[in-house]
């Protein structure tokens, strides 16, 4: 832990320099009438002691808390992939927290830290944790910015982690919190969807020259962003049967054409990384492909069905068939405040309601720490239904522990709860190429802070102990 401290000072610094110049400037303001989203994608490496460095793309959302004609403040969820090298399936989910300096109209500053837990691909991750900074100098051109800069991490057990080069990319959108007909702005068009994948492969871990059929079945979400011109998708997957720890994160890019009233036809671009469940070893970690898609909607939901043909950098390859629904994630309808209320006809806005929190799995041989989140997806006055996904952080030697949850929420009482889950959770030797189904019940307190106390079938201990902090951010339009 020394080295590794006195390897980062010079990351370290660079953070403290841009924080303290612009202090002056970092103070409490009125809270602007829209947030500024800014997705992005990045590669970079993470050496590892004796073995090849892992090398991984990044997708993430920076949400700008704080900005004025100098600085920005920024914090966010990411989502990092191993896709080169002899570790397929390393996966880590997390956070970051950054702030941007702006040099002139068109270069900036950026330092920022992050935190992410995750593992597989039989990579040295230990509990899972990893510690992060970034620096680096961007160079915008009207709302896409285009990076290149310096990393450094640090991971569990110490044998993984040290500098590497970054190179990212991103891009704005302007989401208003309530209506306004001054400004050229289009209804916020976000959705979710869940999908099951039966699949077929060849050549896995095992039989790399072979020509046998190995059937499987993914399950998943996905979010969905509509753009003027396409559409594109981030989903998360794994395997339910034939390859528990079988886990892949895709980018789907899909044009807006062959659209005829309620049906659409488009095809797709696949791009993203995944492995584990010994459906890849070593190599193979970077999944692209080529698909096409039909659907229909119906009074805001879509049923969809797609083919898609995929191919890795390693010998596993596979078809997938995918089927799902689609809902806006945004359902939520809450009335203005009379303080608040706008001046044209619209008198109620959307509300995106989140939660951020930990999950403490726990016996008498074993405890595991996770970290993770959920949206909420449809609401009635008493009844709500949840996604949720929480990864494996510290303790239990699980860093590559993984979960992905619907979670069915009825109130009770004020204050009080019942919940039922159902969903898939594998990795860290926890249901281990074989069905990676878990299923739990439990009580709830709380509203905005939520304790749950939960028992399980198929998670890695029989009870866990969950707090949440649920927060709701209000959405009206997105800025053109």
């Amino acid at each position: 832990m020394h080295g590794w401290l006195k390897q980062s000072k010079l990351i370290w610094a660079i953070c403290a320099l841009v924080y303290c110049g612009n202090a002056r400037v970092i103070h409490a303001q009125i809270k602007p009438n829209y947030y500024t989203l800014q997705p992005r994608v990045g590669f970079y490496q993470m050496p590892e002691n004796g073995w090849v460095p892992l090398t991984l793309h990044l997708t993430a959302l920076d949400l700008v808390i704080h900005r004025d004609p100098k600085t920005s403040l920024y914090l966010g969820p990411r989502m990092a992939g191993n896709f080169l090298g002899v570790r397929a399936g390393y996966i880590s989910l997390g956070g970051h927290a950054g702030l941007t300096q702006r040099l002139n109209p068109h270069w900036r500053l950026r330092a920022e830290i992050n935190a992410t837990a995750g593992g597989g691909g039989y990579a040295q991750d230990g509990d899972g944790w990893v510690l992060g900074t970034l620096s680096s100098i961007q160079y915008q051109s009207k709302r896409r910015a285009f990076e290149a800069g310096i990393t450094y991490h640090y991971a569990s057990g110490g044998k993984i982690g040290g500098f590497s080069p970054y190179l990212g990319w991103s891009n704005a959108l302007t989401v208003r919190r309530t209506p306004s007909e001054a400004v050229d702005s289009r209804p916020l068009n976000l959705s979710v969807g869940l999908f099951a994948q039966p699949s077929v492969g060849r050549r896995p871990y095992g039989d790399p020259q072979g020509s046998t059929d190995y059937p499987f079945t993914m399950v998943g979400a996905e979010l969905r962003i509509q753009g003027t011109k396409a559409y594109h998708a981030l989903s998360v997957s794994a395997a339910a049967d034939t390859f528990g720890g079988y886990m892949l994160v895709i980018n789907t890019l899909s044009p807006r054409m062959l659209v005829y009233g309620p049906a659409a036809l488009r095809p797709q671009l696949h791009l993203g990384a995944g492995g584990g469940g010994r459906s890849i070893h070593y190599y193979g970690g970077l999944h692209a492909g080529l698909g096409i898609e039909a659907s229909l909607s119906f009074r805001g939901i879509e049923g969809y069905a797609s083919y898609a043909l995929m191919r890795t950098n390693g010998p596993w390859s596979y078809q997938a068939r995918q089927f799902g629904l689609r809902m806006p994630l945004v359902l939520a309808r809450v009335p203005y405040s009379p303080s608040e209320q706008p001046t044209h006809r619209a008198s109620s806005r959307y509300v995106l309601e989140v939660g951020l929190g930990a999950k403490l799995y726990r016996n008498d041989s074993l405890w595991a720490a996770c970290v993770g989140g959920e949206a909420t997806l449809l609401r009635s006055s008493s009844i709500s239904l949840r996604g949720s996904t929480w990864w494996a952080a510290l303790g239990g030697n699980l860093g590559a522990y993984a979960e992905g949850l619907l979670d069915l929420d009825v109130r009770l009482h004020k204050g009080l709860h019942w919940s039922a889950s159902a969903g898939l959770g594998a990795g860290g030797g926890i249901n281990h190429l074989g069905d990676s189904y878990v299923l739990g019940t439990g009580i709830e307190f709380g509203e905005r802070q939520r304790v749950r106390i939960q028992v399980w079938q198929g998670a890695p201990t029989r009870w866990s102990f969950t707090w949440v902090r649920h927060i709701q951010f209000p959405v009206a339009s997105a800025v053109l």
